[in-house]
């Protein structure tokens, strides 16, 4: 029953949303329906075809890497570890006529590991907003239209919960080829301005 009652309000509030918005807008949302079908029925292939040809991605392991045939094999390895992810709440906004910005927070499985979400331990300060109830990850994805053509130029993932141990899936990981693994430190200019540039080199 809840979980029917949440979809119902993701379906009302993301509709809502979009009322009376240009045909850019309601293709992005067209395409976030595809995008949000392939990640909950763990379809790698069909998730990274929204990906253009020069794509970033920042995965929630701290793995890096460009275009949809590497997507593709770390999405799958996402996928493996997290399960099926649901939306829970679709924020869109516009960064340029051409660039639209969008943030989907989404559940997950449960695994053992975790103690309990982030949003039920962090304490934030006055005026702050944490993610939506029983959201685990954190997708933000940037579109450009290039060629009359919506695609996703750059994607973050980020896990959103808080657990006992260090998740096995980050000590055993094995990049793909073409894919950059975890940094032991922070590397000048590196995944958030690779995410940016998209903005700024278009």
């Amino acid at each position: 029953m809840k979980k029917g009652f949440l979809l119902v309000i993701f379906a009302v509030v993301f509709r809502c949303c979009l009322v009376g918005q240009s045909p850019d807008q309601l293709g992005i949302q067209k395409l976030m329906n595809s995008i949000n079908d392939a990640a909950e029925k763990q379809d790698a292939k069909a998730y990274a075809s929204f990906f253009g040809p020069s794509a970033v991605w920042d995965g929630p392991f701290g793995d890096n890497t460009i275009g949809p045939t590497n997507i593709e094999k770390l999405a799958h390895l996402m996928f493996t570890s997290f399960g099926p992810l649901k939306p829970v709440l679709v924020i869109g906004r516009s960064l340029a006529p051409d660039v639209q910005l969008v943030d989907v927070y989404q559940t997950m499985r449960i695994r053992a590991e975790d103690l309990h979400s982030a949003p039920e331990s962090l304490q934030l300060p006055p005026g702050s907003i944490g993610p939506p109830h029983r959201s685990a990850v954190r997708t933000t994805l940037i579109f450009q239209k290039q060629n009359d053509q919506w695609r996703i130029t750059a994607a973050r993932v980020a896990d959103l919960r808080i657990r006992r141990t260090e998740p096995k899936v980050a000590t055993e990981f094995q990049s793909s080829p073409g894919s950059l693994g975890r940094r032991s430190k922070p590397r000048p200019g590196g995944s958030t301005n690779l995410l940016l540039n998209r903005l700024v080199t278009r």
